[in-house]
């Protein structure tokens, strides 16, 4: 998050620290279940091959784990600006155009988040409710993680316009290459 020059208003600090909590929380949700996700895949190997044993449930276990963790570090890269993105475009424009421009890419990414959870849905009302064999729970736990994805990518991109139009935030990169045309 870059800081402008004007002061922030109370909104905008509140807007800032939401911005900030919500990505540490959900950075170490992430660390957690990379970490449980390694140690599941490590635990499976050893038992699989060194003692011809595969526990019930365990290998069905290892892609909701990795769903739910993809699906979060997707929403990261949105509040990162990690996005795809297409940065000569900011070098073309006029430098009074560029807030608008970066407004503009967060309000594509706002419109196709937003069709991606209407699809997801009406994909777990069709789906969702049909039980996993071996782990014994609905599929709506594992699929719904691209609805919590597309969720916490809006959230990061409201997020993203208020502090660009009122919090004067700017990309990284933008700094970088020296764009301060006038």
């Amino acid at each position: 998050m870059n800081e402008g020059p004007a002061q922030k208003t109370g909104f905008i600090s509140l807007v800032a620290s939401l911005d900030h909590y919500l990505t540490v929380i959900l950075k170490a949700m992430m660390a957690v279940m990379l970490l449980i996700l390694g140690s599941l895949v490590f635990v499976t190997v050893v038992l699989r091959y060194g003692f011809k044993y595969s526990p019930f449930g365990m290998y069905e276990s290892l892609p909701v784990i990795f769903a739910h963790c993809t699906a979060i570090g997707s929403a990261l890269a949105v509040a990162s600006r990690e996005h795809i993105s297409v940065p000569v475009i900011f070098d073309i424009v006029p430098q009074s155009w560029a807030k608008y421009l970066d407004v503009m890419i967060f309000i594509l990414l706002i419109f196709i988040n937003s069709v991606i959870f209407w699809e997801s849905i009406g994909w777990l009302k069709k789906t969702g409710f049909f039980m996993m064999p071996s782990l014994q729970i609905p599929q709506i736990y594992p699929k719904s993680c691209i609805t919590i994805a597309a969720v916490l990518s809006i959230l990061f991109c409201v997020i993203r316009i208020i502090m660009v139009l009122f919090g004067d935030e700017k990309p990284e990169w933008f700094s970088e290459r020296g764009q301060e045309k006038k």
